[in-house]
């Protein structure tokens, strides 16, 4: 699928801020061990957004000069192994982005083939899942032990497709009319103890990772914390979205590597893991997840 060409500017800025767009970019560079510099790929699709990543270059953990972004590099995305589209270059924001503008399309696999001058060429990609709806969105108030206090709780109701091995992400933004009229969204960190969850935190802060191994085919209800006080009553100006990804295994993978590597940090007694990515001969991670987003007003 392709889209006309917009003024891609203010689309990458929603981009960069992460907010909702399924970009999650991250440079992973300095979290990597010294050797020879290698590309590294940063970048997720879904189906609502072209095709978007950022491509460095690995340097020392010592490096205290940022990513090396290369600009001169040149990149052929696939789909289902046939070449659909190149990458362009774009300086302002350090990325590079699908030049057709190619918007991924569910159940297709997307591969990227990059190179850039003195580096061995890359390549990784994944299927895009299909999206899983969410269902419903319900606030309920309960007491919070832990600050002695009413807190709002979510019960968030979705229906796992049948057959085992469907992963998902959960994310929670808290959004709220600021007083000069824009709208200002930001994830929230929230609890939970179902069990379906992976074991990293109690707390989530990066979005929770689950999969259906204990609910396979079923309807699934999840009870999360958001930590927030009940305030005087429900208002249109603050909102909770929801966001349900379907993530792809590699997606999956190099998200839960990640929070455990995240949750270790500080702790000098913890050996720290490897951030498991997908991109071979390089570093990094180009992977693909489908979202459904739900708002509720609290």
């Amino acid at each position: 699928m392709k889209i006309s060409i917009k003024p891609i500017r203010s689309f990458l800025f929603l981009l960069v801020t992460g907010l909702l767009a399924g970009g999650c970019i991250k440079d992973i560079s300095n979290e990597i061990p010294e050797a020879k510099p290698k590309i590294t790929l940063n970048g997720f699709f879904n189906p609502r957004f072209p095709v978007v990543v950022s491509i460095s270059k690995s340097g020392s953990i010592l490096d205290t000069l940022g990513a090396n972004y290369l600009s001169e590099a040149k990149g052929m995305l696939y789909e289902n192994d046939l070449v659909i589209d190149s990458l362009i270059y774009y300086p302002e924001f350090n990325l590079h982005v699908a030049a057709g503008l190619t918007v991924p399309q569910i159940g297709k696999n997307y591969r990227l083939e990059v190179s850039a001058p003195g580096l061995s060429p890359v390549q990784a990609g994944s299927i895009l899942p299909d999206s899983v709806p969410i269902l419903s969105v319900e606030t309920d108030t309960l007491f919070y032990a832990v600050s002695g206090e009413n807190t709002y709780w979510l019960r968030i109701r979705f229906q796992d497709p049948a057959g085992m091995g469907n992963l998902y992400h959960l994310m929670v933004y808290r959004s709220r009319l600021r007083p000069n009229g824009n709208w200002e969204i930001s994830p929230l960190c929230f609890e939970s103890d179902d069990n379906s969850f992976e074991v990293i935190s109690r707390e989530f802060c990066s979005g929770g990772l689950l999969s259906d191994a204990n609910f396979n085919g079923q309807e699934k209800e999840l009870l999360i914390n958001t930590r927030r006080r009940i305030n005087a009553g429900l208002s249109d100006s603050l909102k909770f979205i929801v966001e349900l990804r379907h993530g792809s295994a590699p997606y999956y993978q190099y998200n839960k590597s990640l929070g455990i590597y995240k949750n270790n940090q500080g702790d000098i007694f913890a050996q720290q893991g490897p951030i498991i990515g997908n991109v071979s001969q390089g570093y990094g991670i180009f992977a693909g997840y489908a979202p459904s987003t739900d708002t509720i007003a609290y």
